[in-house]
């Protein structure tokens, strides 16, 4: 038994990695948030879940986990949600090269990319992996940028001279 399927689900999800499994028999990978099994495996060790393919249904398959990049975490550790992510001035872009001339897209609020993954608030790392190009429905280059700032943000505040007595 590998070191990974040893742990506990609770400690997994709650350290940001998301599941692997890819199925001894089509081949195929299949991820899975382990935040959706803590309900009802959360003291179990993950290679006591009986987990299937997504795409065959055949039981077992190698595990392995993916941690989220430290871009993807917000100061306590936790992994970056979308809403954070836009609350703090920023949004996400995806640059697609398949269509010509290539573009780029703008999601300029948190509610385009629930939308477009059909989920609300999700992981800014799930994002980056799902969200498509609304032409070609191919995956992009997903990026974070600086929200632009409206008129009302850009005006500087009134500055106070004191004068010294």
């Amino acid at each position: 038994m590998n070191t990974e399927a040893s742990r506990l689900v609770h400690d997994i999800a709650a350290s940001g990695a998301m599941v692997d499994v890819a199925c001894g028999a089509c081949g195929r990978l299949s991820k899975i948030d382990p935040r959706s099994l803590v309900g009802s495996y959360g003291q179990r060790r993950l290679s006591e879940v009986p987990l299937r393919c997504g795409f065959c249904g055949a039981a077992g398959g190698k595990v392995t986990l993916r941690f989220a990049s430290r871009l993807f975490m917000d100061r306590r550790g936790e992994p970056l949600r979308v809403r954070t992510l836009y609350d703090g001035g920023q949004e996400l872009r995806l640059l697609c090269t398949c269509c010509r001339p290539s573009h780029e897209i703008r999601f300029a609020t948190a509610r385009q990319v629930e939308e477009q993954l059909g989920c609300i608030n999700p992981l800014v790392s799930e994002a980056c992996q799902r969200l498509v190009c609304s032409v070609s429905l191919k995956n992009g280059m997903v990026g974070v940028a600086a929200s632009p700032r409206t008129e009302a943000q850009m005006r500087l505040p009134l500055l106070h001279r004191h004068r010294a007595r």
